[in-house]
């Protein structure tokens, strides 16, 4: 795998990109033009296997755009199939946007069995691929915060934000607590809580809570709605209960 350092320019979005392709020249090729796109900044990261990307995504979590290979070989001659990855890995609502590339023609009509944006068709040209970043651009821009993307088992889920209740730290996992469901990701509590709208508090070093499920909060504890208590930590309780209270004023 190949990494290139993110551009960061103020004002812009950067958007992780996976290129997965088990031809090193291949990666490289679509790296570059990806990097010099006119109208974004990019992440890229290359992958020479589908494994290499799903261990990728259990570790840094869900990528935003993914060129997918069609067919791949590996050193042992053996077939790996990107749509059946595609299918795995970026199911229906997953949020991230896939591109395939092949230079097989005959694989036009089975991509449409996956969620995809574009396909390409190789040697690619600068372009296409840019008309293909720009259709996943756009439906990136159209999510909303309506749903948190994490990462599970190497799939990607999107949670319904409205449903969590609250997110839990344990080491390097998150456990996100819903109203029906207890999902738990590979993350750092501190990274989805820059996906989150600002009705979600910072309770504790390890507790972080949707307000719309919070009943009472004193020095040391946050009561939920289902009857849950949470510790509030002496550092972080004036913040709280302050951000509690500006909640309950915006439904006033």
């Amino acid at each position: 795998m190949r990494i290139r350092e993110p551009k960061r320019e103020k004002g812009r979005c950067v958007y992780t990109v996976a290129v997965v392709d088990d031809d090193l020249r291949q990666c490289g090729i679509l790296a570059d033009m990806i990097a010099d796109a006119p109208f974004s900044s990019f992440d890229i990261r290359t992958f020479q296997s589908v494994p290499d990307l799903e261990s990728f995504q259990v570790h840094h979590g869900p990528v935003d755009i993914c060129l997918m290979d069609v067919r791949m070989d590996d050193d042992a001659g053996r077939f790996a199939d990107g749509i059946e990855a595609v299918s795995r890995l970026f199911p229906e609502g997953c949020g991230t946007q896939v591109i395939y590339v092949t230079g097989y023609v005959e694989y036009a009509t089975p991509v449409y069995e996956t969620p995809h944006v574009y396909f390409l068709l190789k040697p690619v040209q600068a372009e296409q691929l840019y008309a293909a970043l720009g259709k996943a651009l756009e439906r990136l821009a159209s999510q909303t915060s309506a749903y948190l993307p994490v990462t599970c088992g190497g799939a990607v889920r999107r949670l319904p934000v409205g449903k969590i209740v609250y997110l839990e730290s344990n080491r390097r996992k998150v456990i996100v607590h819903m109203v029906d469901d207890t999902v738990e990701t590979y993350a750092k509590l501190s990274d989805l809580e820059d996906q989150l709208p600002p009705n979600f508090v910072r309770s504790h070093m390890s507790f972080l809570v949707n307000m719309n499920y919070l009943e009472w909060v004193d020095g040391k504890t946050a009561t939920l709605s289902t009857g849950i208590q949470l510790p509030v930590s002496r550092q972080r309780s004036v913040a709280t209960r302050e951000a509690f209270h500006r909640h309950l004023r915006g439904f006033l």
